[in-house]
């Protein structure tokens, strides 16, 4: 009898060796620190509102009269880094340049001109421009190059990609329909899950229960019940503590669904991360707030976006930045890192322009 209690203990300290909180106490973070986190740009020798300000002009949008006093004072800071020296003095040439410039450029632009996306990104560039008529307007913006490298849902996949890679270790990948966008970046990078699960709405709580294997340690328990002889039994359901990484390629609603229903199943503290198919970037299913500490690739701080702001409209991202690239190359810009609305845009004059969509925890 004592031999078999030994076999029984031994197996429950195997399905309750770990606990897991199904809440996640996050420390209270340095206010300072947190806005710096939040920064486009950031040197350590100015304060935070001249690096904020700096991160501003950094978008070429809305440039005052006072930039060029500003940055110059920026420059007189001999503690400067040599490398955030040599980006605000190419910013401060750029910003010069457009302020001299008497030019009213024409830009033959790939987008539906009677758009509020577009009336509203002509309008807020650094030069008054007049738009010209395209003969094949693009339809889905978000798809197409345009301009860029890769198409904006590429970016946005790719930037999850490099930011998984980084972590160096194995992830799980979930996703609600057969074939992706982001699964075809996997295959691309030559990267595969090491588990993929398929989600087809059904009960989120089971299915997570399935994916972090608690089911499995709710069957071991049982079992062990069955043939304990009515022996009260302590039980904490154990998830797989190989998992670190949870990618959830699915639609917004399937997201707002699946990530409450892990972090329930004692998986709080496990990294998960979304991908284009959620498109968390301005859809309008789903409130940010319930997102909590998921990783998804967003080109601006998350107090910037609204329901209710068309400013960050998806369409409005790509245009206004298409636009802004555009009036570069007619003014004579050859070098510009851009704070963009669609990501960070590293424009060289030449070729395509790069753009990497930063991934944001929430």
């Amino acid at each position: 009898m004592k031999d078999f209690l030994l076999i029984i203990v031994v197996i429950m300290s195997a399905c309750s060796s770990q606990q897991y909180s199904q809440y996640v106490i996050i420390n209270s973070e340095n206010t300072f620190a947190k806005n710096e986190a939040e920064l486009f740009f950031y040197d350590q020798n100015l304060s935070y509102e001249e690096n904020k300000k700096i991160s501003f002009l950094f978008s070429y949008r809305n440039i005052g009269q006072d930039a060029k006093g500003f940055i110059l004072n920026i420059l007189n800071n001999t503690n400067l880094k040599a490398e955030n020296r040599r980006l605000i003095r190419t910013l401060y040439n750029n910003i010069n340049r457009i302020q001299v410039s008497k030019k009213r450029v024409q830009i033959n632009a790939p987008f539906d001109l009677d758009s509020k996306d577009v009336h509203l990104s002509a309008y807020e560039q650094p030069i008054k421009s007049k738009l010209l008529r395209s003969s094949k307007p693009i339809s889905n913006i978000s798809l197409n190059k345009i301009i860029f490298c890769s198409s904006y849902y590429d970016d946005m996949d790719i930037s999850v990609i490099k930011k998984v890679i980084q972590k160096e270790k194995d992830f799980i990948l979930i996703t609600d329909k057969k074939v992706s966008n982001f699964q075809n970046n996997l295959i691309e990078g030559n990267l595969s899950p090491k588990k993929n699960y398929h989600y087809e709405k059904q009960n989120p709580q089971a299915f997570a229960a399935e994916v972090l294997g608690i089911k499995e340690s709710q069957e071991r328990f049982n079992e062990i019940k069955r043939i304990s002889s009515g022996l009260t039994i302590e039980f904490l359901p154990r998830r797989n503590s190989n998992l670190e990484i949870i990618i959830l390629d699915v639609n917004a609603s399937n997201l707002k669904r699946l990530l409450p229903a892990f972090n329930y199943n004692y998986a709080a503290d496990l990294n998960y991360f979304s991908t284009s198919s959620a498109n968390l970037l301005f859809n309008d299913e789903i409130d940010l707030n319930d997102l909590e500490k998921l990783f998804a690739p967003m080109p601006r701080p998350v107090e910037s976006y609204s329901n209710t702001n068309e400013i960050f409209s998806n369409n409005h991202a790509i245009i206004s930045d298409t636009i802004l690239i555009e009036v570069f190359k007619q003014i004579g810009i050859t070098k510009a890192l851009v704070n963009g609305y669609s990501g960070i845009l590293n424009y060289t004059g030449s070729n395509c322009v790069d753009r990497s969509v930063p991934v944001i925890q929430i």
